[in-house]
């Protein structure tokens, strides 16, 4: 399926019928769009936490937006059980995935309270190991 401007618009309205429009399950994707240039990742972008933390299935993601985009969210997805570092390794198999968390790390970062020093580092390293490990899949933001 090919990328568009529209299809970047669709995908924002998927999560507003997810989340609604008013809570940080709304903004949070919608920075983290807003800090990726290529459309396949402001699309993965806004619907990254809707498997993880809502109740969008893959599947529901590949027939709206495609195979292609369905990955990228499948790799993006932290699994039940799984723990940071083996999902952080295994979202590094996909390009968009990592380009997309690494501007979902530091947005998380930027609204981390201080007092979150545990989540401060596992963010940072998980960020660093992308950076170091990935260089090559990553595009400017």
């Amino acid at each position: 399926m090919r990328v568009t401007d529209d299809t970047v618009y669709e995908a924002r309205l998927f999560l507003i019928s997810r989340v609604g429009d008013r809570s940080r399950k709304y903004f949070h994707p919608v920075r983290v769009s807003n800090h990726r240039s290529q459309l396949q990742d402001k699309v993965v972008a806004l619907l990254h936490d809707l498997v993880e933390d809502g109740d969008a299935t893959l599947d529901e993601i590949r027939v709206s937006f495609g195979n292609r985009i369905a990955i990228a969210v499948d790799h993006i997805s932290r699994r039940v059980g799984e723990t940071y570092r083996a999902y952080i390794s295994r979202l590094s198999g996909d390009a968009i995935a990592v380009r997309v968390k690494l501007a979902d790390l530091c947005d998380n970062l930027h609204d981390l309270p201080r007092d979150k020093e545990s989540l401060r580092t596992r963010y940072t390293d998980a960020r660093e190991f992308l950076q170091e490990t990935y260089a090559e899949n990553i595009l400017p933001l």
